[in-house]
């Protein structure tokens, strides 16, 4: 067996070290034990980002640590973990500040399509820096047949109107695909939903329409043909003497009433189906001003992910 001595004396140090031990101690949850040792550790070697990391996840477990004490450990090692080649340790950082602190508390929107929040975050380690954080809603659907998405914006510099930015999806509201309806609001759907009548039921729609306009004459606001058509699709005008035509035109409504129906539901099933599969929790758990980069952990087809994007 070779003795301590001897490998001492040719170089090697059979003791563990400092980072060895602290991880032993947290393997076997000693953890006022392990937190112990990876401050030593961060101590001795501060420019060391892993250990950074390590310490704000063994505080995490310590009950005995100070508030937000593990946070801060966490960004001391993003902030020491530079370039390409830290960027492993920073997305570890993330992961760990996703279970220590959640995500940041940043601006949200503020329940209108067109209105937008926005905030400026500095860093006194660079003060000619800062990143403009605006949320917002946008309505993507288009026509009323699709989703409310809402982001978060992310740009270089003060100004919320010019430059490129980072955007993230943090959103969607499902309210104007499941809000749809068949109900005949305008007079489009109402004279699609005739076109196929036959020309004699189409005379006596055209008998009828002529009446609910001279019917409406002295209104305030007379009604004119296309008001009625609407009226009449609607049930809001007595047809007089309707008889076999406006059975006939019943008729065809609740057919084409429950033909929209059914295509509404096909539709809505499938967007809600592409919804769901496009979206992904993403919270921003870092923004690093300084350095121009947004940490975010998401969950991904049932897995946690860190991931970090830069800010244009």
């Amino acid at each position: 067996m070779t003795s301590a001595l001897l490998l001492l004396v040719l170089g090697g140090d059979p003791r563990p070290s400092l980072e060895e031990r602290a991880l032993s101690a947290y393997q076997r949850r000693d953890y006022a034990a392990a937190c112990r040792l990876y401050r030593a550790a961060t101590k001795a070697h501060p420019e060391n980002a892993g250990l950074w990391a390590d310490l704000g996840l063994c505080l995490h477990h310590l009950p005995a640590a100070k508030a937000g004490e593990a946070a801060d450990a966490e960004r001391r090692a993003i902030a020491a973990a530079n370039g390409d080649a830290g960027r492993e340790v920073r997305l570890s950082a993330y992961y760990n500040l996703d279970l220590i602190q959640g995500a940041l508390e940043l601006p949200t929107p503020g329940g209108h399509i067109t209105e937008k929040r926005c905030e400026t975050r500095t860093d006194r380690k660079c003060p000619g820096s800062s990143i403009q954080v605006c949320a917002e809603d946008r309505y993507e659907g288009g026509n009323g047949t699709g989703e409310t998405v809402s982001y978060l914006s992310f740009r270089a510099g003060a100004s919320d109107s010019e430059g490129p930015t980072f955007d993230l999806e943090t959103g969607v509201s499902d309210f104007f695909v499941t809000s749809r309806s068949c109900e005949i609001r305008d007079v489009a759907r109402c004279e699609q939903w005739l076109s196929s009548l036959s020309s004699e039921n189409r005379r006596a729609l055209d008998g009828w329409v002529g009446a609910c306009v001279k019917a409406g004459e002295n209104d305030t606001y007379p009604p004119d043909e296309k008001d009625c058509t609407l009226n009449i699709c609607r049930g809001d005008f007595a047809v007089p003497d309707g008889g076999a035509p406006y059975a006939a035109v019943l008729a065809l409504l609740g057919q084409k009433e429950d033909e929209c129906l059914e295509d509404l539901r096909r539709s809505t099933q499938r967007t809600l189906e592409e919804m769901q599969a496009r979206g992904a929790d993403c919270r921003v758990v870092h923004v690093d001003v300084c350095n121009r980069r947004v940490g975010l952990v998401c969950d991904r087809d049932g897995k946690k992910v860190a991931e970090e994007h830069d800010v244009p």
